[in-house]
This record gives structure tokens, C-alpha cells and sequence, in this order.
């Protein structure tokens, strides 16, 4: 199979366990044996990031990596400990949505374009992440609501709110349901990333008072509707917030 490392961790003495992602059977549980002693063919098959071609043993329910060739590994992102880590938030948030054995062409074409950009472009990693959980939302069916009220459908142009379910909300709706006050700019530059192709992402670039509000609203609407557990600082902060509010 053609797929990606988006998780691993050690196993025993010299075993590590994998998670891969194949655009053709989705979220792959593997095991591979003795990758971490010195000189294994699969020791760099075996970390983050890695794509390329797995070669696959099925034992009953279990497989375990015979061989592997890597076409990429994505290893700039090493230089820029931001970018690695929003990397890692890429990642996480795509476990919390991959299916076993289930198609996932979508899901693996997202990850590889925005792992390619923090890796190889001068875009902001702040930038780049809130548009890809936009996106893995929208691909999801939670697309947030944004020029329109998530309650009402009336226009969020004057006094919106976003709120960590229902997306935007305009002014009569926000005082009843709650939310964050956002701008008008903000909610727009949503609608303008959800729209975008994956080949125009290079075209993002935001406003540090969009960004500001977009970093902490984005993150926890993904968390409210998606759920599941975090480690990045990116979703561990959004965490932080959402409990302080709460």
C-alpha cells in the first residue's frame, strides 16, 4: 500500500507500532518489527511523516511492515520546532477522523498538500493550520456556519458571535446562545479559506487580528464537534480557553 506514518510509538525493545494512512483502505494499524536496532532497513519507514510504499504481512487481524520505500519524509519540517509541532496537529486531528478500511483519498490528499506547504513554503504555520481544519471539518460535514447565522440564517454582519457549536451567529442569536464577539473580517476570510482549492492555500495569508481570533475559534469548534484527545500545544491551549471559559 501507498500511505503515510501519522502516529507511532515504541514497542518493547526494538518494535514500534504505526498508524499509517492509505488513500485506499484509510487508517492502517501496523507493527514494525524490530525497526530501532541498528541498521534496519526499516528504521526510517518508521518515523512521522514518512510516505512511500509499505509492503504488508496480515497475521489474523494484525500486519506487520516486510519492507518499505520511502518517496518522502517531509524532513524540513525538523528545522522549525512551530512547524513541526503544527505538523503534529495536522496529524492528530487526522486520526481523530480516519477509518479503518474505509476509502480515504480526500482525508490523504489533505494532509499530504498541507504537510508539503509547512514543510517547503514560507506561509504562516498559523495560517496554514486554521485553514486545514476548516477544510478536515467541511470534508467531515461540521462546515461552520459563517456570512449566515447558524441559528437564525439571518446575516452576520453586525455584533456576530462564534460559538464553539453552532459556528457564527448574528447579534440576536449570539445574546441568547453565547460566543465570542468576532469581526465581520474574520468571518469572511472563513468563508474565503473554505472555498479556496488546495492548490490556492499559497494564496492565504491573514491579518494578525483575524488570526488572533481565528487560532482560538477554529481549534475549538473542531474539538466540539470532532472530540477526541490532544497533545499539541495548538489544540491543548483551545482546550485551556474552553475550559476557562466554561
Amino acid at each position: 500500500v501507498m500511505a503515510l506514518v501519522i502516529r507511532h510509538s515504541n514497542y518493547k525493545d526494538y518494535d514500534r507500532m504505526m498508524t499509517l494512512l492509505s488513500p485506499e483502505q484509510g487508517r492502517i494499524d501496523v507493527i514494525a518489527r524490530g525497526c530501532r536496532r541498528p541498521g534496519s532497513h526499516l528504521l526510517g519507514c518508521s518515523e512521522l511523516f514518512s510516505y512511500g510504499q509499505f509492503v504488508l504481512r496480515q497475521k489474523g487481524e494484525r500486519y506487520s511492515v516486510v519492507q518499505a520505500s520511502i518517496e518522502e519524509s517531509f524532513y524540513d519540517l525538523r528545522y522549525d520546532m512551530d512547524r513541526y509541532e503544527a505538523a503534529c496537529s495536522v496529524l492528530e486531528a487526522i486520526l481523530q477522523v480516519a477509518q479503518r478500511g474505509q476509502e480515504a483519498e480526500d482525508l490523504f490528499q489533505l494532509a499530504y498538500y498541507f504537510l508539503t506547504y509547512l514543510a517547503y513554503s514560507e506561509l504562516s504555520w498559523e495560517d496554514l493550520l486554521i485553514c486545514f481544519l476548516l477544510k478536515l471539518l467541511a470534508g467531515q460535514g461540521y462546515t461552520p456556519a459563517t456570512v449566515r447565522c447558524g441559528r437564525c440564517g439571518n446575516s452576520t454582519f453586525k455584533d456576530a458571535k462564534f460559538h464553539p457549536l453552532l459556528g457564527a451567529l448574528c447579534g440576536e442569536c449570539g445574546k441568547k446562545k453565547g460566543g465570542d464577539r468576532m469581526q465581520p473580517l474574520s468571518i469572511e476570510a472563513m468563508r474565503r479559506m473554505l472555498a479556496l482549492s488546495l492548490t490556492e492555500v499559497k494564496n492565504v495569508c491573514l491579518p494578525e487580528s483575524v488570526r488572533e481570533e481565528l487560532r482560538k475559534a477554529v481549534p475549538r469548534f473542531f474539538i466540539s464537534h470532532v472530540g477526541g484527545q490532544y497533545r499539541t500545544p495548538f489544540f491543548k491551549n483551545a482546550e485551556r480557553q474552553q475550559d476557562l471559559r466554561q
